[in-house]
């Protein structure tokens, strides 16, 4: 599909639109929290009101990247992909909430592959708490818990790839994409593991403060984002059908 030209002043406004926007939003979550909308009918209209300011959000930052005449054109000739990739995201996010309480495996899953990782050249403290696994190497500890577990990689791994089958499952092989899936997720675990390794290595050798900050808010979708876009570029020949 042809991309039309960009409108520069429409693109602005609506790009203006949807910082206002997340910005409310923020702004809401923190009013709700303060005064306790989280029960009942407050409840209920705290969710439905952040719902909405995300989806305006979503919206206009849509219309500032893509163009409002494109969208329309896209959303007309793909309606009943859309439909599926967004009946799959919201399987696939109660998945998540799901697989969440269950972060205490995989947070065990993590730590001890860190442990054999570390053993080897330094000498490693383990132990648990209701937080999740502790490690400890001299003066640098860290906890284990539901952020470094990696579910939310795997989560958004998978619905990553459920929309590109949603969206391409005539022009795919369908076997090869599973087998591909299968070793991708494995590669989101791999890539988890990596991401703790090195903020221990951060944290040993140059800085605790900026390992456990800067790098452990921001490591973790950099990674992510670096290994889907090369994952993707390296099987896309190999999943597609030929012209």
């Amino acid at each position: 599909m042809k991309h039309p030209k960009i409108n520069w002043r429409q693109s602005l406004l609506f790009l203006a639109g949807a910082e206002i926007t997340v910005a409310l939003y923020y702004a809401f979550r923190w009013f709700a929290n303060v005064y306790q909308y989280s029960h009942g009918p407050k409840g209920l209209f705290a969710m439905g009101f952040s719902l909405l300011l995300m989806t305006i959000g979503f919206i206009c930052f849509a219309i500032a990247v893509f163009q409002w005449k494109y969208l329309k054109v896209f959303v007309k000739e793909f309606k009943r992909q859309l439909i599926y990739a967004g009946v799959i995201a919201i399987i696939l996010y109660n998945v998540l909430m799901y697989f969440q309480g269950k972060w205490h495996f995989f947070s065990e899953l993590v730590s001890i592959a860190l442990y054999f990782l570390l053993s080897p050249f330094y000498e490693v403290q383990y132990g648990m708490d209701a937080g999740g696994p502790i490690m400890a190497i001299g003066d640098f500890a860290v906890n284990i818990g539901p952020p470094c577990s990696g579910i939310e990689s795997m989560l958004l791994f998978t619905c990553f790839f459920a929309a590109l089958y949603a969206l391409d499952y005539k022009k795919i092989r369908t076997l090869r994409y599973f087998s591909f899936f299968i070793a991708g997720f494995i590669g989101v675990i791999a890539v988890n593991i990596l991401r703790l390794y090195l903020l221990l290595l951060v944290g040993i050798h140059l800085s605790p403060e900026f390992a456990v900050g800067l790098f452990h808010t921001n490591a973790g979708w950099i990674f992510f984002i670096i290994y889907f876009l090369f994952y993707y570029w390296l099987i896309k020949r190999w999943i597609y059908k030929e012209s």
